[in-house]
């Protein structure tokens, strides 16, 4: 199981924070990431990237092969909300990615 977590790291580095009671007590692994901010004048927000980028014109189409992959998601989204875990399927892979790219590094 993983949490995400945001926090404001104050200038002395010291943090107290309080665990979410979904994970047990026991060690774990703490994984810092800063947030990246864009610098004042930096280019970005609504429309920055248009004209680099084209999408098809039946992007907005189901996929021929999709029911079985929709299907899971919503049993999965079914499992969570029956175990009580407020997460979507959409964060749950998103943190099984994040947990494969620290595991990638910790083997490195």
């Amino acid at each position: 199981m993983s949490v995400t977590q945001t926090v404001e790291v104050p200038d002395s580095h010291r943090l107290m924070i309080d665990v979410p009671r979904e994970i047990p007590a026991g060690p774990v692994i703490l994984t810092f990431t800063p947030k990246v901010v864009p610098k004042s004048g930096e280019r970005g927000g609504f429309g920055c990237a248009k004209g680099e980028f084209w999408m098809a014109d039946d992007f907005d189409e189901p996929l021929e092969d999709s029911e079985g992959f929709m299907k899971a998601i919503e049993e999965c989204d079914g499992l969570f909300k029956r175990l009580g875990i407020n997460l979507s399927s959409d964060e749950f892979l998103e943190m099984r990615r994040q947990d494969k790219e620290l595991e990638d590094r910790l083997d490195r």
